[in-house]
């Protein structure tokens, strides 16, 4: 993760849509990321120019360290999945 100006960073874009794709109200075919900021992935329309945020989680930490992506990641590892 790399920060840019005013705290805004790139996050793998993969995991943003999938993250945004949780509220049924977004459309993923008429928006693209652009950046995450302070716990939030921003989209732009690709028509409309207008922008739409999603607040995420950055992963499940333990003593500041990062031990899973999510909650069912952490599960899994907790019953001894990959």
């Amino acid at each position: 993760m790399t920060k840019t100006i005013n705290g805004m960073y790139q996050r793998d874009s993969n995991a943003a849509f999938d993250n945004a794709k949780k509220d049924a109200s977004f459309q993923p075919q008429e928006f693209m990321y652009m950046y995450s900021k302070d716990g939030r992935d921003y989209f732009k329309n690709t028509n409309f120019r207008n922008y739409v945020n999603f607040k995420f989680v950055d992963g499940v930490k333990h003593n500041g360290q990062k031990i899973a992506d999510n909650a069912e990641d952490l599960f899994t590892k907790m019953l001894g999945g990959n």
